[in-house]
């Protein structure tokens, strides 16, 4: 059996002929019912109803951000974020992490949404600091040994990935350069040194990572050295 749907605490409010007794599922209905109602839920209504400010906050709690940070980057109150957390989107309403991943896949925003699916995918991804990056409009920053240990991962799995084939093969050899890549760093974080970046730069022409290898070592200015 699937897991409720995040908004479940929403639709059950809908169909329902008299006010919950929850404080912010009362006050919903109130609001639905053209009743005075709670500040905070009426803003968190707006947010819900707004296509793009839906997806956002979304992305925002599917990246496991607390209603401080929601208030920091995006500037909502938290009981705001709070009320939205009941109501509009319950992270438990997900039985596991494969739950998670399935109804990113699966979700279809609305037409006037104006991020699409790649928006959850990449806040389930990369999480609080990539929507920082794209949503703050202060400055954005992150620790060096976060960076370093995000190259050190990604080149030592992007190398992995290429061990079988043969070695003279220049997918055998961009592997190579990932691994070096990924020792270098590693080796850096042990000796508590910065690398050289100069030594340390992949050129990819594309930020989409999904690429296959095949394709990717088709390009002439990724460097196998």
């Amino acid at each position: 059996m699937r897991a409720r749907n995040p908004s479940h605490r929403y639709r059950a409010v809908k169909v329902a002929t008299e006010a919950p007794e929850h404080p912010y599922e009362g006050a919903l209905w109130n609001l639905l019912h053209d009743q005075a109602g709670d500040n905070h839920v009426a803003y968190a209504l707006e947010l819900f109803a707004g296509d793009t400010e839906h997806e956002i906050m979304q992305a925002w709690l599917l990246a496991n951000a607390t209603d401080a940070q929601v208030k920091q980057y995006l500037r909502i109150p938290e009981e705001v974020t709070r009320a939205y957390r009941h109501l509009f989107f319950d992270i438990d309403a997900f039985r596991d992490e494969l739950d998670v991943l399935r109804w990113t896949r699966e979700f279809k925003p609305s037409g006037s949404a104006a991020y699409g699916e790649g928006l959850l995918q990449n806040a389930v991804m990369f999480g609080v600091d990539y929507l920082v990056w794209l949503f703050f409009r202060g400055e954005s920053s992150l620790a060096p040994d976060t960076v370093q240990k995000q190259i050190m991962a990604d080149a030592y799995f992007r190398g992995r990935m290429n061990r079988f084939h043969p070695l003279t093969s220049r997918e055998a050899q961009l592997s190579h350069t990932f691994m070096a890549t990924a020792f270098k760093v590693s080796q850096a974080l042990s000796d508590g040194t910065p690398p050289d970046i100069n030594q340390l730069v992949i050129k990819l022409r594309f930020r989409d990572q999904t690429e296959s290898i095949e394709e990717l070592v088709k390009h002439e200015d990724v460097p196998l050295h």
